[in-house]
């Protein structure tokens, strides 16, 4: 037998050699399928001794491993088949959709025991688990080659785990401001007339337990104002090299998260912000007082093998440029006193101012000014303030140098606090924290100079310190 099998190889090479005669030619030995004469696949990707399937969401449908089995010899494989050496609590087994157990090649192979020369077939594996782990099976391919049979041994890798999960830092918020939170409603506000440049940096992590893949991170915005596309660093910035614009991109953002994110990895995302409507900067024709810019990014990945789409993770940034000070006002439009008020009678109304500003504030005084259309013969301005620290009730005078006091002919009416909310000069000043509120009475009496008919109509301001940067800054707005 030995003899006959020397004398087969003997004639194969021979046959292979080209015949010579004109001196030295080059000869090929065909050796295809000599030193791998059969070859594994999933996926187009070679199955060497250990190979790496991925990864399978934990209790999703049991998913198909093909591998795609080629001869690359001249001769047929026998016996060929697949085996378990020590199978794995039947997480890996032929995948069968009855649900049973499968039997080689499994349900849609194509092998059967013999494959002929340059062919190729398929095994089709499953694999199901409902618990998160690493887990590893030893396949064993065995054949007979035209001489004796062959095997050989590899060992599949497949985690299972979770849906990936991805959160900003502790995983505790999705919702970040710049500037501080003030008031009851903790609303964010920043300085617009500082040239400031806000930042944050925050940490994406990945705390699933598979892989987050096409990780990519967006930033669409979305303001109320004239805005403005900056570039470089501050000290470069000024009203003329930024022309105003119809478009809104005061934010920016860098990050270095890569297209995949391992479990436990983390990626840094840093968000830039400048508000537009700083004052007096770019100076518009228009300064707008109060705008709120938001911004709302998202990272959107896969979070598993088997998703039909992307998650995402979203974070909202917020803030309010504006200016930073008290601002009082009432919501009463008017205060009536009835139609009539008999001469030498009183009558009370009440009415309320708010702190409705960023910032505590100091009430200084009352202003009264006589409407056009009122047709009694009282001063036109009165300024009423407090000055008795035993007294709630306000003193009016006819000058703002409060020289001059009110009589009832100048001034019919009489204005006491209900809180403490006007100070007297030697009283440390009263600031009207943010949201707080001041409650005052005012007391029509007509004078007896008044004997016949008339229309008393005031319109009244607030003079206050709206307290600035910290500094004393008297502003006076209408109140009704």
């Amino acid at each position: 037998m030995k003899k006959i099998v020397v004398r087969i190889l003997t004639f194969f090479l021979i046959g292979c050699i080209s015949p010579s005669g004109e001196g030295d030619k080059e000869f090929t030995v065909k050796n295809d399928g000599v030193f791998v004469p059969i070859s594994y696949s999933i996926n187009s990707k070679e199955v060497m001794n250990t190979f790496d399937l991925g990864e399978y969401e934990t209790g999703s449908e049991p998913i198909a491993i093909r591998i795609d089995v080629r001869n690359n010899t001249l001769f047929p494989m026998t016996e060929m088949g697949l085996s378990f050496p020590e199978q794995v609590s039947k997480i890996f087994g032929f995948y069968n959709t009855a649900g049973d157990d499968g039997d080689y090649p499994g349900e849609g192979g194509t092998c059967t025991t013999v494959l002929q020369p340059a062919q190729s077939c398929q095994i089709v594996l499953s694999f199901y688990v409902a618990k998160s782990g690493e887990y590893f099976q030893e396949v064993l391919f065995s054949y007979k080659n035209l001489v004796e049979p062959d095997n050989r041994l590899v060992q599949l890798r497949i985690l299972a785990g979770q849906p990936a999960s991805l959160i900003f830092d502790d995983g505790q918020v999705s919702q970040f401001f710049f500037g501080n939170q003030v008031g009851l409603a903790l609303k964010p506000v920043l300085e617009r007339a500082d040239l400031v440049e806000y930042q944050r940096t925050l940490l994406i992590s990945n705390k699933g337990e598979l892989k987050a893949s096409s990780l990519d991170i967006s930033l669409p915005t979305s303001c109320k104002s004239y805005d403005l596309d900056f570039e470089g660093d501050l000290s470069s910035y000024s009203k003329d090299s930024f022309p105003q614009q119809n478009f809104c991109s005061p934010w920016q953002y860098t990050h270095d998260c890569p297209s995949v994110l391992d479990v436990n990895e983390s990626c840094h995302l840093t968000i830039s912000f400048i508000p537009p409507n700083q004052d007096p900067l770019w100076g518009f024709d228009q300064v707008l007082e109060e705008v709120n810019y938001q911004a709302r990014i998202t990272a959107s990945y896969i979070n598993s093998p088997v998703s039909s789409g992307l998650t995402s993770l979203t974070g909202t940034f917020t803030t309010n440029s504006t200016t930073i000070q008290a601002r009082f006002k009432t919501t009463k439009l008017e205060m009536d006193f009835g139609s009539e008020v008999i001469v030498g009678n009183r009558k009370a109304d009440l009415f309320q101012i708010k702190n409705d500003g960023y910032r505590e504030g100091e009430l200084k005084m009352f202003v009264f000014s006589k409407d056009l259309t009122s047709n009694y013969h009282g001063k036109d301005k009165v300024y009423c303030k407090r000055f008795d620290a035993d007294s709630n009730y306000l003193k009016c005078y006819n000058d703002d140098d409060f020289t001059e006091e009110s009589t009832l002919a100048d001034f019919p009416f009489i204005i006491a606090q209900r809180t403490q909310c006007f100070s007297a000069p030697e009283e440390d000043p009263v600031y009207i924290p943010i949201d707080a509120s001041c409650v005052f009475d005012v007391i029509f009496q007509p004078s007896n100079e008044y004997l016949q008919r008339y229309d008393f109509k005031y319109n009244i301001a607030i003079n206050y310190d709206s307290r600035f940067k910290g500094l004393e800054t008297i502003k006076e707005v209408s109140l009704f």
